[in-house]
């Protein structure tokens, strides 16, 4: 029923009048259909067809479907309805392996005229999209990769990088931060660390150079009067880590040629005043003082009393373990700015790297900011940046180490765009190194082809087909570092259980508090999520992506000739997803 309204206007007048049309067809189609599905699902698709005529009629019913659906069994269905009556048809039908849109559309055919519709969902598998990294380093003539995922062709990424310099590796970490979907400020700060570190000199100084210029917007939201910035939103109360890192981010833009808002650093530099001659108790809050002072240092500013009195307080509170924490790394950076070198150097050389004697897992809490990789980052970009003499005498098994925690996937958002900064230093810092690299990926028909490798930092797409990729250098004395990137979603989930340092557990419970099986359309029920920490004491800032679409094998119940349907819907046992990969 379409109402239609007329207002008509002069400068005495004013008229209006109204009307209706009703306008309908010999058919009405109602289609009940899941929102998405996993490839291989069957699933049955309902449709109500209600008659507007004034007799009964012979109802011819279709259903056609795109490439990413098929139907299972007959495609037409032949109804006998009553005038002002509904016939019901079903369909079953199967997800095939073509991830996206799929489309349905119904065409209702009989003597008396014709209807069509169309409706759309998704097919989308049971598993999450996520981005795997394996970075290493070979010595050998001939090097293998062989594939470890088997992705769907839809929004499937590979990519091979290979160099001799670890450099190569930010490739990886750039596509993992470019996918990253949380948005606090240390995270967001951390997605645009590559285009900082990455980025022409020409790019940088532009004002409307888009990730700084975006950077910038969401910093001066979240910065407060005090200078600090809020982990969400302005906030009295901040996280002097994450205000600090920012000092650093809006530092680091400067000394590469970035345009930094005025207001944004003077605020900023103030907060690091606060934090340089405020009070600290307990290493964490020590760590972040020294951090503050070793900024400020590098801004100009006369820091001596601030470093001798953190000094002093770390003798005096801290003695037997000071020295070996990131804390001593940077102040020996900031020493090395007040040109007190041999001290400086003295005291960086007791910093170990972490990574080759890492923490017994069930040992300790891992700090917000400060696991075994963000720690071996900082300390990699203060000697490359201070003391770039010394790089030469890191222990030749640091990046192999850093490549297997890579690979591992020990890394999350902040270690990320720490290592990021750090390559770029450790690579400015060593002499260039010259031989030739080969590479062909091997296909599953047993066949090779070779791999272009070209340019400053050589990446290339490998092909879908592929089963291993192969590596060879002529130049025995140098190592060569590699990065395969394997990006998309899985065909299969995981067989089993995954304990991986927590257990999660999902239950289904009706309003009674009791677990279900199936519910109805229009009921309410709870899904309830048990969480728990297994080798640690404590675990913060987890993002728990739970795909509850993934999980129900949907099945639509007509119950009668009416229009009273139920959509009757039984629960697997797939557990939602834990991102190892956020910080």
């Amino acid at each position: 029923r379409l109402r239609i309204m007329a207002v008509a206007v002069t400068p005495q007048r004013i008229g209006v009048v109204e009307t209706a049309a009703e306008v309908r067809g010999p058919w009405v189609l109602t289609p009940n259909i899941p929102a998405f599905v996993a490839p291989g699902d069957q699933f049955m698709v309902s449709v109500g067809a209600f008659s507007n005529l004034e007799a009964a009629s012979r109802l011819n019913l279709r259903l056609d479907t795109s490439p990413g659906l098929q139907v299972v069994g007959e495609k037409s269905v032949q109804l006998e309805v009553a005038p002002s009556r509904e016939g019901v048809a079903t369909f079953r039908l199967q997800a095939t392996e073509l991830l996206g849109s799929a489309d349905l559309a119904l065409t209702a055919e009989s003597r008396e005229g014709k209807a069509r519709i169309t409706e759309t969902l998704s097919v989308r598998p049971a598993t999450p999209y996520r981005v795997a990294l394996r970075a290493g380093l070979f010595t050998e003539a001939a090097f293998s990769l062989q594939r470890q995922r088997d992705l769907f062709a839809e929004y499937r990424k590979v990519e091979l990088g290979v160099d001799h310099s670890p450099l190569v590796w930010v490739q990886g970490l750039t596509a993992y931060l470019e996918q990253y979907p949380y948005g606090c400020t240390e995270q967001l700060l951390s997605k645009a660390m590559p285009a900082l570190i990455m980025a022409e000199p020409a790019e940088l100084a532009r004002a409307d150079f888009k990730p700084l210029h975006t950077a910038f917007a969401m910093l001066r939201q979240r910065q407060n009067e005090a200078g600090g910035f809020g982990q969400w939103a302005t906030n009295l109360e901040v996280q002097p880590e994450i205000s600090v890192y920012a000092a650093d981010f809006l530092l680091e833009a400067s000394e590469r040629g970035a345009p930094v808002p005025r207001d944004l650093e003077r605020q900023s530099r103030a907060y690091l005043e606060r934090i340089a001659h405020g009070p600290a108790e307990g290493m964490e809050e020590l760590r972040t003082r020294a951090r503050a002072i070793y900024l400020l240092t590098r801004t100009g500013t006369m820091t001596s009393t601030a470093l001798t009195a953190t000094m002093e307080q770390l003798e005096a509170h801290h003695r037997d373990s000071w020295r070996t924490d990131l804390t001593a790394a940077y102040l020996a950076a900031t020493q090395a700015l007040l040109k007190k070198r041999h001290e400086a150097e003295k005291l960086i050389a007791g910093v170990p790297w972490l990574t080759l004697a890492p923490q017994p897992e069930e040992q300790g809490v891992i700090g917000l900011l400060n696991d075994d990789l963000c720690h071996d980052a900082e300390l990699l970009t203060l000697l490359g940046r201070h003391f770039p003499d010394l790089l030469a005498r890191i222990p030749a098994t640091l990046l192999p180490a850093l490549g297997e925690a890579l690979s591992s996937d020990q890394y999350h958002s902040f270690s990320a765009a720490l290592l990021i900064r750090a390559f770029d230093l450790y690579g400015r810092g060593i002499a260039p190194k010259d031989g030739t690299i080969n590479a062909e990926v091997g296909l599953t028909d047993g066949s090779t082809q070779p791999l272009a490798l070209a340019g400053k930092l050589p990446q290339v797409a490998v092909s879908g087909d592929w089963a291993k990729v192969i590596l060879r250098k002529d130049n025995a004395e140098l190592p060569v570092f590699y990065q395969l990137t394997e990006a998309g979603f899985d065909r299969k989930p995981p067989a089993g259980e995954l304990r991986q340092g927590i257990e999660i557990r999902r239950e289904y419970l009706g309003a009674d508090g009791k677990p279900l099986t199936q519910v109805k359309v229009g009921e309410e029920f709870t899904v309830r999520l048990h969480l728990r920490a297994t080798e640690r004491e404590k675990l913060s800032e987890i993002a728990i992506v739970d795909l509850p679409g993934a999980t129900p094998r949907p099945a639509y119940l007509p119950t009668g000739p009416t229009c009273t349907r139920e959509r009757a819907v039984e629960f697997g046992g797939v557990s939602p997803y834990l991102d190892t990969n956020s910080a």
